[in-house]
């Protein structure tokens, strides 16, 4: 055991004779094992070595009555390496799909209406269907609004009304002081005007918008391989706008096509206002459950199909809380069409309301919904 602590003792000895500190190597024969055991991992750490006993730094180590700090570790390369690959995935996301997101914004626009809501937890909403009637591309800024529903949501009671009405209803057109056919106003004042005049019509608020053309309708159905609708009447439609005749039957799930889903919601025999317009929320359901089913599906196929398709002013922070209204999470209740009598006039066919059928529905919507 003398031999192996003098030899360690000369090892030491040694390698401080390089210094010419001829007084350590009486030092070191001073020391016992614990103490020369202490010198040996000092030595180690002071050259930023590890302890050739441990294995390990030791952080409490004091040498030259200055505290021992541990040195920074290096972050490892695996967060580095998948930053990098993380970031080369969005990189590749934004430009394969730029379209898309194009597309995406395209169909917003940052638009408020004076005739919003100004009571809490509560909207009103205009949801609109361009057509053109025949087979060319309507114009999403100057077309027909042949499809009007008005949707009134109170967000607390978590209950909605939806009340369709006629698109040749002979209405007050607030911004020129005249009248005319409601589904003609935004094609020839636009959206502020159409949402006014709908708004002093109803005695209802509205704040937001959603328009759709038909065909913009077509495509994006078709974009996510169709949606299933169980249909709520037995019949047969050509309105598809592709010269077929679709057949439907009452409680029968079927996965419709783009023109299917158009024949589906346009058919007009032996159909009223309010069958139509529940058709068309059906529809709308439809979509919605097809996207939530498989988010990046519907994100890579149908947004694309938005430009020039879709508007709306619902702000993207409101989306998912609109979209709910026509979920099981609402209670919605569907109003028949306001009544009126259809007349052939110097203009056209016009439709005069029935004021009284025209109270009682509002009334209903502002009691339920807005609680005045």
């Amino acid at each position: 055991m003398a031999k192996n602590n003098m030899s360690r003792r000369n090892r030491k000895s040694n390698q401080y004779e390089d210094h010419d500190d001829l007084n350590v190597a009486f030092y070191l024969d001073e020391l016992d094992d614990d103490e020369l055991d202490e010198l040996e991992d000092e030595i180690y750490e002071s050259r930023g070595r590890r302890s050739r006993k441990s294995g390990k730094r030791k952080e409490n180590r004091t040498h030259n009555s200055k505290q021992y700090v541990e040195p920074k570790k290096k972050k490892k390369r695996r967060f580095f390496r998948m930053r990098n690959i993380v970031a080369a995935a969005l990189a590749i996301l934004l430009l394969t799909q730029l379209p898309a997101i194009i597309g995406l914004f395209s169909a917003f626009e940052w638009r408020t209406f004076s005739t919003a809501s100004n009571i809490p937890n509560t909207k009103g909403i205009l949801i609109l269907g361009l057509d053109d009637n025949n087979n060319s591309h309507a114009d999403i800024n100057s077309a027909y609004t042949d499809s009007i529903t008005y949707v009134g949501a109170n967000f607390k009671d978590k209950k909605a009304y939806a009340l369709p009405i006629y698109r040749d209803a002979y209405i007050p057109v607030t911004c020129t002081g005249g009248q005319e056919n409601i589904n003609r106003i935004y094609m020839q004042n636009g959206i502020d005007c159409l949402a006014e005049s709908t708004s002093a019509f109803l005695g209802l608020p509205v704040d937001y918008y959603a328009l759709i053309t038909m065909d913009g309708l077509i495509d994006i159905v078709n974009a996510l391989g169709g949606v299933d609708i169980v249909p709520t009447g037995t019949f047969c439609s050509d309105y598809g706008k592709d010269d077929q005749n679709y057949c439907f039957t009452a409680g029968e799930e079927m996965r419709m096509s783009g023109p299917q889903a158009l024949a589906y919601i346009r058919y007009r025999g032996a159909s009223n206002g309010e069958n139509r317009a529940n058709r068309q929320l059906e529809l709308i359901m439809a979509l919605k459950n097809e996207c939530m089913d498989n988010v990046a599906k519907c994100y890579v196929r149908a947004v694309p199909s938005l430009s020039g398709a879709v508007k709306t002013n619902i702000p993207l922070t409101e989306i998912f809380n609109i979209a709910d209204i026509f979920s099981d999470k609402f209670d919605m209740e569907r109003l028949d069409v306001i009544q009126g009598q259809n007349a052939l006039t110097e203009g056209g066919w016009r439709e005069f309301v029935d004021e009284a059928d025209r109270a009682e529905k509002t009334n209903i919507i502002r009691n339920e919904i807005f609680h005045e």
